[in-house]
């Protein structure tokens, strides 16, 4: 399918477009503005090799007219590691408008965006209202979880203090988790634990092949059972599946356990904010309408969704123990 990319007529009326660009730097510019590497939310990747082939310079050509429109004009940022651009104020002319198709291509584009910090940048410029909510909550969501990568924009090896500040945080959040993990009372048994990884790999996502004490991992399951119950860990887990997002469906990016046990990603989960309005009402009718035609070997007596009390989830578990063992 023909992609089209908006150019205003606008574009050449810009002051600093007539008063401070180059005839160089003005093809330049529209080549970052059309170039098929280009996507919806104005972040994409592309390498300065794969710039200078398409627009005929030299390497040479291509880093300095790079270092200009970052350094110089301020229009894009570019991340040397990850080989992401994004222009400052795509979102004011190509993200005026919305519509479930434009959503939804939002939603599965910027779920391949490797460096999360980019998605605010591009998201300053959006004047559109329920577009510029979608990056923000994206963005709130997927910052904690992000590998902070340093935005590279120039040739020297100075740091970005921006990457620092979030990699303290991270760090910050990691030492009230583990706080908060010694404070916790409650036992994670050997069983529990394993109908965890049970419930997960039931899902059919990365595989989940073990959940060690005194790990990351552990610490934040730990958690996320004080803040809230064991029962809902694996409510929260079963409810993955009615998102197609969660699932991959929509895009490249799939649901990991780590990135689902940290405490807002979890909460949010649990919450059902990433099951879309379609999947939320087929799920409403078929819990009327529909019961299981059989079970599976982990298969829960109650209609996916609902919660458990804590008896149930003990008995459950235990069964789980026997059938592993040939009981």
């Amino acid at each position: 399918m023909a992609k089209f990319r908006m150019v205003h007529t606008e574009f050449w009326n810009d002051p600093k477009i007539v008063e401070e660009m180059t005839p160089e730097d003005k093809f330049f510019f529209l080549y970052l503005l059309t170039n098929p590497n280009t996507t919806q939310i104005g972040i994409y990747e592309i390498t300065r090799k794969q710039m200078a082939f398409d627009m005929g310079y030299s390497m040479e050509s291509i880093n300095s007219l790079l270092d200009r429109f970052l350094k110089h004009h301020d229009l894009v940022k570019y991340n040397t590691k990850t080989r992401e651009i994004a222009i400052k104020n795509w979102g004011k002319y190509n993200l005026a408008r919305g519509g479930k198709p434009v959503l939804d291509c939002i939603m599965s584009e910027l779920a391949m965006v490797k460096d999360i910090d980019l998605i605010e940048y591009v998201s300053q410029g959006i004047e559109n209202k329920d577009i510029k909510s979608i990056f923000k909550k994206y963005y709130d969501t997927s910052h904690d979880t992000s590998h902070d990568t340093s935005h590279d924009t120039s040739h020297d090896t100075s740091h970005d203090t921006s990457t620092i500040s979030g990699q303290e945080e991270e760090e910050e959040e990691y030492k009230e988790e583990d706080k908060e993990y010694k404070k916790i009372s409650c036992t994670l048994t050997k069983e529990k634990i394993q109908f965890v990884i049970d419930s997960w790999n039931k899902l059919g996502l990365q595989q989940l092949k073990a959940i060690n004490s005194n790990t990351k991992r552990h610490k934040m399951l730990k958690a996320r059972i004080k803040e809230y119950s064991f029962e809902e860990i694996i409510t929260a887990i079963e409810s993955i599946e009615k998102s197609p997002f969660l699932m991959g469906h929509k895009s490249d990016w799939i649901i990991k356990f780590d990135w689902f046990i940290r405490p807002n990603n979890f909460l949010k989960v649990l919450e059902g904010n990433y099951i879309d309005g379609d999947t939320k009402q087929k799920l409403v009718s078929n819990q009327a309408t529909q019961t299981p035609k059989h079970k599976t070997k982990f298969h829960l007596s109650k209609s996916r969704g609902d919660k458990y009390t804590a008896d149930e989830l003990e008995q459950l578990i235990l069964n789980n123990q026997k059938k592993r063992l040939g009981g």
